[in-house]
């Protein structure tokens, strides 16, 4: 074996003048010694460029949200000194940072009250307005879903423009996506509310209410089969869903007003068994979904007809009889990506987080975790700095199910790493 620098891509020689073995392919060669070793050299050196050195992480602050679940985390575009949270029941908290090593300062807060009495669960924003999903998806009983929409001209001073909710309980607000002109609410059950963002973007108009096709992969599903809107990405005229248990579904935009559901996928190995998609990354011709605690499902997208697994990385064994939703170590939730270095950066539950290289979309890499058993951690949220990312940001939760965590708070890591020079430094 010929160490390359790098335990990721070992290369096997057997007798080198005839047999060339690389990564379990035998090529047998009858050139010179000299082309051989020519031939070995631009193997490693391509081989070697096939990832980026793994980050790391270093631990700036941590900051207590009281009785507020940070359900979503949002740096500011602009000013990544300041950082918006939503805090559920806590309503909405802004936060200043003066550096990357003491915790943030609340400097102004939305509390629930000004928001029609409906908790803040998620969060998005263009340009000097923050659009805020309203209505608690946690509750099963129901609550309105809502939107409501700040100015942020100010970070210290939000002033909230407009408020909608809907006529009716659903269950509550799960996501936001922004797309053209176009704002998409999630409500779980309900559907996805789509808005008209133009004339005037503080007042969205109600445009549909689309409701993907729950009756797969179970028909007539109950309670807790129930597929329910968890994440949205858009991109072009193609409308892509986490449908929890219904898997992931592509929807055609072409027509705002009349969306079309084009393909349906789910795991055909998870059949049978609790199947949770939560959270999207693309990366066209792929998406990266995150599977509760099936870990991370890499899915061609490139034809919108059919979608194709192209791996799945598994790391609590999802699908055996040792691992099941209640007793998993981790649970996959939100995704940050990191296009420029092909990293996820994971919110995992117990597991706090998974940093996972995608540099090859067909084998990824889990290169780190987080969490520990006896932390009694459980992480909801993650985020990246939105401009020149150095720091990562996680939400954690007080929680019972599927996993325990004891703390409602906010934890910053800087990142560092010689690959991860787009990672620059923060005011």
């Amino acid at each position: 074996m010929i160490n390359t620098g790098s335990d990721r891509t070992p290369i096997l020689l057997f007798s080198v003048s005839k047999i060339l073995c690389l990564e379990g392919r035998t090529i047998r060669i009858s050139f010179r010694p000299s082309l051989i070793l020519v031939l070995i050299l631009l193997v490693l050196s391509s081989n070697c460029n096939s990832y980026a050195q793994p980050p790391v992480l270093e631990k700036s602050w941590s900051l207590s949200t009281g009785n507020g679940m940070p359900l979503a985390i949002l740096p500011d575009r602009k000013d990544n000194r300041f950082i918006y949270v939503a805090l559920k029941s806590g309503g909405l908290a802004v936060l200043k940072r003066e550096n990357n090593a003491s915790a943030p300062q609340l400097v102004a807060s939305v509390p629930r009250h000004l928001l029609k009495n409906l908790d803040v669960c998620a969060l998005s924003s263009r340009g000097n307005l923050l659009y805020l999903a309203l209505g608690d998806f946690f509750r099963a009983t129901g609550q309105k879903a809502g939107l409501a929409v700040l100015d942020i001209s100010e970070p210290q001073k939000p002033q909230l423009k407009s408020i909608w909710q809907s006529e009716e309980k659903v269950r509550g607000a799960s996501c936001i996506e922004i797309s053209g002109s176009q704002l998409y609410l999630g409500a779980m059950s309900h559907g996805i509310y789509i808005f008209n963002l133009e004339p005037d973007r503080t007042k969205p108009t109600l445009l549909t209410v689309f409701k993907p096709d729950p009756n797969f992969p179970r028909q007539r599903p109950g309670r807790f089969t129930q597929p329910n809107v968890r994440d949205i990405k858009v991109s072009g005229n193609l409308m892509y869903t986490a449908y929890d248990a219904g898997g992931l579904r592509i929807i055609d935009l072409t027509d705002k007003s009349k969306p079309v559901e084009r393909s349906k996928y789910i795991n055909q190995k998870m059949i049978g068994r609790p199947q949770a998609y939560n959270g999207i990354a693309l990366d066209y011709p792929f998406a990266y979904i995150s599977l509760d605690y099936g870990g991370l499902e890499v899915l061609n997208i490139a034809n919108p007809e059919l979608i194709r697994q192209v791996a799945w990385l598994n790391p609590w064994r999802a699908g055996t009889r040792q691992n099941n939703w209640f007793n998993s170590p981790g649970h996959t939730n939100q995704i940050a990506y990191h296009s420029q270095s092909k990293r996820l950066f994971v919110s995992a539950g117990a597991a706090q987080l998974l940093i996972i290289d995608v540099n090859r979309p067909e084998s990824p890499l889990l290169e780190q975790t987080l969490g520990r058993k006896q932390d009694k951690l459980g992480a909801w949220s993650v985020a990246l700095e939105a401009s020149q990312p150095s720091m990562l940001y996680l939400g954690y939760i007080k929680a019972v199910l599927p996993f325990r965590g004891g703390w409602n708070g906010l934890q910053a890591y800087r990142i560092n790493g010689e690959s991860f020079n787009a990672f620059g430094s923060s005011p």
